[in-house]
């Protein structure tokens, strides 16, 4: 009996210790190695992936200020998991040198975020990683980083021939760099602030939603060497009056300007030879169109929206040629949704027909 508080003690001091790397394994660790001397953010959800190694993501965690640790239980934490901190109120995020991978949608709609840095570790972001960031205005890349850039704020790769992300939160005039040569998937989406993007002669290829919801955007010149406009490029740009196409350009991808209401012309080159689905759709600010001799096909609902106060303007003697040739789908899939006037190619109305 007289052993028996020595046993109780014993006892304590076990349960003290198992308790501790319990919450160590659900948590953020503690045992993370080198982190900056920063205090990694109790709460954090961590998941075993090959290598061996740990993904993270949110998990309990209610901390704003966010401090990722290098190492979880001895491994070492590498990549941010996908939809990991998604729609969370997070202010900033300390991204540890252990960090390799950040998922597809890691920080989608972390409207607090305003700058972000990205280590020399990190190989691979996601295109969306940071889709919904609207008050996001800076990334700066480590300079040690093979892989990624930055200038100005903007995430580019490691040569700067390619521009992968322009935080949301950017606002005024930019400039992309002569030495660009492809503007990525999602690049400037939603950038609502921007009034007016240069866009260098190097650049051959627009990518997915490169433009996307640039809601204050009101013209762009696509320069000379482009030769497709991507998915949804420049769709939702209800502030773009204006736009020049070269003659660079054989192909305009679907809903590449749908929801351009603002739109009151624009000249389609000779070079073009494909119109996308809902290309022109709900582009309601239009009098009229020309569709070009070079154009051999015109996806389905191309024009939808359009009202009868516009006119389209085709390469043809009749309506029924345009259908013929331009057949994607749905016949006369093209003119599907649309209730625009249509003139041939001498200027007579063939659509709606007019009775004598």
């Amino acid at each position: 009996m007289r052993n028996l508080p020595k046993f109780v003690g014993f006892i304590a001091i076990i349960a003290i210790i198992c308790l501790f790397f319990s919450v160590c394994d659900e948590t953020s660790g503690l045992n993370n190695g080198d982190n900056g001397g920063k205090t990694p953010t109790p709460g954090l959800l961590f998941t075993l992936i090959n290598g061996p190694a740990y993904s993270v993501s949110l998990g309990e965690a209610d901390a704003v200020h966010i401090v990722i640790p290098a190492k979880h239980n001895d491994l070492p934490v590498t990549t941010i998991k996908q939809e990991g901190f998604r729609y969370s109120a997070i202010l900033s995020v300390s991204i540890p040198n252990s960090i390799t991978t950040i998922g597809w949608s890691a920080f989608y709609g972390c409207i607090g975020l305003t700058s972000i840095t990205i280590p020399n570790s990190v190989t691979s972001i996601d295109s969306s990683a940071f889709s919904g960031c609207t008050g996001l205005t800076s990334i700066t890349v480590h300079e040690n980083n093979p892989n990624y850039s930055s200038q100005n704020g903007i995430l580019y790769n490691k040569e700067k021939t390619s521009l992968i992300f322009a935080p949301q939160g950017l606002s005024g005039s930019i400039t992309i760099p002569n030495g660009v040569t492809s503007i990525g998937d999602y690049a400037f989406s939603g950038c609502t602030g921007l009034t007016s993007i240069t866009i260098p002669n190097g650049v051959t290829s627009i990518g997915y939603m490169a433009f996307s919801g640039c809601t204050g955007l009101t013209s762009i010149t696509i320069p000379n060497g482009v030769t497709s406009i991507g998915y949804y490029a420049f769709s939702g740009c209800t502030g773009l009056t204006s736009i020049t196409i070269p003659n660079s350009v054989t192909s305009i991808s679907y809903y590449a300007f749908s929801g351009c209401t603002g739109l009151t012309s624009i000249t389609i080159p000779n070079s073009v030879t494909s119109i996308g689905d809902y290309t022109f759709s709900g582009c309601t600010g239009f009098t009229s169109i020309t569709i070009p001799n070079g154009v051999t096909s015109i996806g389905d609902y191309a024009f939808s929206g359009w009202t009868s106060s516009q006119t389209i303007h085709i390469p043809f003697a009749t309506l029924e040629e345009a259908d013929e040739t331009w057949f994607y789908y749905y016949n006369q899939g093209w003119r599907l949704g649309c209730y625009a006037v249509i003139k041939n190619n001498a200027g007579v109305q063939v659509w709606p027909l007019i009775w004598e």
